[in-house]
Parts: C-alpha cells; sequence; structure tokens
C-alpha cells in the first residue's frame, strides 16, 4: 500500500469514493465545485499500486494557521488495516510542509471521532475550527458533527 497525491487519473475513482461515503452518511455533500477543489489536494492510499482504497485532502484555511483533513475516507473492506491512519499521517505532515500550526478534522460518527482520537487529535468545539467552516453549513447538521483538532 502507498499514499500519494492523487493525479487527473485517479479522479474519477476518487470522485466515486467521495460519493460513496456521502452516501453511506459519513461525508458531508458537497457541490461540484467543492470536490474538485478536494481532489486538487487530495491524496489516496492506493493497494498494489493502481487501486485506490481510501482517499483524504488537506485543505488549508486562509490566515487561520490551519487546514481541514477533509473527505477522509476508505473503503469498508479496508477499515482496520491501517489506511484511514497512513492517510491521516500523510496529511499531517503535508500541513507541516505548509508550516502549518494544526489541523482539525470534522464528522458526525462517534466511530470516525474515536479514530482521530487514536490518530492524536483531540476533540474540542465548533469555535476551535476557523469560522470559513460554518458557512453555508446545514445547522442540522452542525448541530450533531464533533470537530477534532491536532496541534502540529
Amino acid at each position: 500500500m502507498v499514499v500519494r497525491k492523487l493525479g487527473v487519473d485517479d479522479y474519477d475513482a476518487a470522485d466515486g469514493l467521495i460519493a460513496r461515503g456521502v452516501a453511506e452518511g459519513y461525508l458531508l455533500e458537497r457541490p461540484p465545485e467543492a470536490i474538485d477543489r478536494l481532489l486538487a489536494t487530495g491524496f489516496g492510499a492506493f493497494v498494489e499500486a493502481t487501486r485506490l482504497a481510501g482517499v483524504g485532502s488537506l485543505q488549508p484555511v486562509a490566515g487561520s494557521g490551519g487546514a481541514e483533513l477533509a473527505s477522509l475516507y476508505t473503503l469498508t473492506r479496508f477499515v482496520g488495516a491501517g489506511l484511514g491512519g497512513q492517510l491521516v499521517s500523510h496529511g499531517l505532515d503535508a500541513a507541516r510542509e505548509l508550516d502549518l500550526d494544526y489541523v482539525f478534522a470534522c464528522t458526525t460518527s462517534d466511530q470516525v471521532g474515536a479514530f482521530f482520537r487514536r490518530c492524536g487529535f483531540e476533540a474540542v468545539g465548533h469555535d476551535r475550527v476557523p469560522p470559513e467552516k460554518w458557512l453555508d453549513y446545514s445547522s442540522e447538521r452542525r448541530e450533531r458533527v464533533m470537530c477534532f483538532r491536532h496541534q502540529l
């Protein structure tokens, strides 16, 4: 398994994984232009060097010193195989290369929240992530979302 930046040839498969995560209720539904931004900064976990089994994206927030680890998703059959942890490590390394202070992630899943805690993230209030996160955000979903932050 290798984690690397997504290439243009990987976009269709990555878009499919994101759509699957949305359908399963793990990922936030986003408009096409937001998906394009995710893919442009995305990275993937590839099994046997070619099969995309997981995806994530690091989305820096201008002027905040931080970035969101967004649309992190792995195929169910690979849960527990370490792909998610490797995707998180890749995102954290990318954030360090950008000289950021922290990375945050949000989820509505207790299971995913526990995963972020195992990866060294701390549960924080909504006010500990950049306010830009909440622009155009559904108030119903925001009530259910949990936020996590990892200091670099």
